[in-house]
């Protein structure tokens, strides 16, 4: 029983760590400053919409523990992962 515990362990972890390179790479950031700045926004405004996002995810990050506790890990994974498919 150990031992199958162990090889369903290993196979999640490459899973994860799969995961975890799709869901911190950021194509769409180049072409949406490009896109910000051709649309009148100066440089300081981009940096500061970027800023403001980023302290936004870093504060809804943190109750994401709340509902890993409630919900479980594999579920806020999953919900994480539709969530920032759709904000893109």
């Amino acid at each position: 029983m150990k031992k199958i515990q162990q090889q369903q362990m290993k196979k999640n972890i490459w899973k994860f760590y799969l995961y975890r390179v799709f869901c911190s790479i950021s194509l769409v950031t180049p072409i949406f400053v490009l896109f910000l700045l051709d649309n009148g926004l100066s440089m300081f405004q981009v940096g500061l919409l970027q800023t403001i996002y980023t302290i936004v995810i870093v504060l809804v990050n943190i109750p994401a523990g709340i509902f890993t506790d409630k919900f479980g890990r594999k579920n806020v994974l999953v919900w994480n992962t539709i969530f920032f498919l759709l904000l893109g």
